[in-house]
């Protein structure tokens, strides 16, 4: 009964890390495995904080406060750049698909 326990426990983190983006599929964009990346670099930095302001004592607790919000508005910049990069890539595909798709049809 381990294994069997211990097969879904493989199951359930492989799920989550082709979750963020650490999977095989071929389908998968460059832009969102960017994206993936930079949300586990954006939390990883921001999980930090907790210790460091601990560490700093009660002054350090304004750190976070004004740290988080500045490494949500680096997520964010970031992705807006993902997201006009994939908006131009599809731009780009439907140029080369558009004609077979709206062409006359008999």
């Amino acid at each position: 009964m381990s294994s069997i326990r211990e097969h879904r426990a493989e199951l359930f983190v492989a799920m989550r890390l082709r979750r963020f983006g650490f999977g095989r599929n071929p389908l998968r964009r460059r832009a969102d495995r960017l994206e993936s990346a930079l949300l586990i670099a954006i939390l990883a930095a921001g999980l930090l904080m907790v210790p460091a302001a601990a560490a700093l004592g009660t002054a350090g607790l304004a750190v976070p406060v004004f740290v988080w919000p500045s490494l949500f508005a680096l997520y964010r910049s970031g992705v807006r750049r993902l997201d006009r990069r994939r908006a131009d890539d599809w731009a780009r595909q439907w140029r080369q698909v558009s004609p077979r798709w709206t062409g006359r049809q008999y």
